[in-house]
């Protein structure tokens, strides 16, 4: 059965990474030393007290695990500035974990949770890049046995000279679970060093809102901010951001539309490369758009929006769009092309309004007033 990451935000509490990991080491679990940072420049302070390269770590709530390496303390904080101005899957990143990096030869995964099939506690150890993947059942009443978890390590291919330390850290998660009350406790990844060290890099636990009566500790490590991001990741699950190695950006109502946009931007004899390319499903509403600009590196340059209306009204988008500018100004160019139901009524509106947003019926005629744009920056700043 491979390794679940589900969260029910109902049931559980989920903890940021920095917590848990914590949380790990009181138990014994080996873990990296990091620091805490919530504005640029303390993660570059914080970079400078660790050999580099290092880590930069976000910390949302969300599944996914979002970090880049960096060489120099300057590029932590250009990082950072970039990560805390943005949103993952919906969660706005208030801190970042500063790390130092390690050398990975392999890594790992390693979950215990109550599988509501079964009714009982399960516990699955997968290798990454590969199909090995293996799991037991477990008695509360005893606990992860030695000779259950040598035979996880025996089926995930690990060193038979390191079962011994892969017992150890199974039966300190297994103690985090209980003792913390969790509905699921996760080590991902579970590194193996190229020194011979198994290091938990990343890890989650969800611990049983019922619960929290007796864990005051816990219960009070709440993220009330992420918890009020809901509404945001509802719509955030309408927007989907690919990442690309340009800076103009491409939004699209569609996975094909999007890269099709990206590609007239690649193939165009101009500077203009394709940076974050964003898709937007079903009606491309207000908050759909704002989500979509919010989720802009910071080296934007410019930004090509292309719809095509066929469930909805061009003038409905174009309204969109008109709103969207009155929430959120722009500081680089903005061009959009509407094709579809009523596109050329909705040319001629958006055309005719009083705004800094250029509106074009074709994607060759949007990439090349961009590239205009771009190269007259006094024109663009007058």
């Amino acid at each position: 059965m491979p390794i679940r990451d589900s969260f029910n935000q109902a049931e559980s509490m989920r903890l940021h990474e920095y917590h848990t990991k914590t949380l790990f080491a009181r138990s014994g679990i080996p873990v990296l030393s990091g620091e805490l940072a919530g504005t640029p420049g303390e993660a570059r302070a914080a970079a400078e007290r660790f050999r580099m390269p290092v880590v930069v770590n976000a910390q949302v709530l969300a599944d996914e695990r979002v970090f880049r390496v960096a060489q120099t303390p300057l590029f932590v904080e250009q990082i950072a500035a970039e990560m805390l101005s943005t949103q993952i899957a919906g969660y706005r990143v208030h801190q970042l974990l500063i790390e130092p990096m390690i050398d990975v030869a392999r890594e790992f995964a390693l979950a215990i949770e109550f599988d509501q099939s079964r009714g009982q506690v399960e516990i699955t150890a997968s290798a990454l890049n590969s199909r090995r993947t293996c799991s037991e059942l477990l008695d509360p009443f005893i606990g992860v046995q030695a000779y259950k978890s040598r035979y996880l390590a025996s089926g995930i291919d690990l060193p038979s000279e390191l079962w011994a330390d892969f017992v150890n850290i199974t039966q300190r998660l297994y103690q985090c679970y209980v003792g913390y009350d969790a509905t699921r406790a996760s080590i991902l990844p579970l590194a193996l060093t190229r020194a011979g060290d198994l290091i938990a890099l990343g890890g989650k636990l969800d611990i049983d809102d019922s619960a929290l009566f007796r864990q005051t500790e816990i219960a009070a490590l709440r993220d009330v901010l992420a918890e009020n991001d809901l509404p945001s990741r509802q719509v955030a699950e309408h927007v989907r951001l690919s990442r690309l190695l340009g800076d103009i950006a491409c939004i699209a109502n569609g996975a094909g539309l999007a890269m099709m946009t990206a590609d007239s931007l690649a193939n165009a004899q101009s500077t203009l490369n394709p940076g974050a390319v964003i898709e937007i499903t079903g009606e491309p509403n207000v908050e759909r758009l704002q989500a979509a600009l919010q989720s802009l590196p910071s080296n934007t340059r410019g930004v090509i929006i292309n719809l095509f209306c066929d469930r909805f009204s061009a003038n409905d988008a174009a309204k969109a769009l008109m709103d969207l500018l009155v929430l959120d100004s722009l500081s680089v160019p903005l061009v959009v092309r509407l094709a579809g139901q009523d596109a050329e009524r909705a040319h001629e509106w958006l055309s005719a309004q009083p705004t800094t947003l250029y509106s074009v019926t074709s994607l060759a005629h949007a990439v090349e007033l961009l590239s205009h744009s771009l190269s007259d920056k006094a024109t663009w700043q007058s």
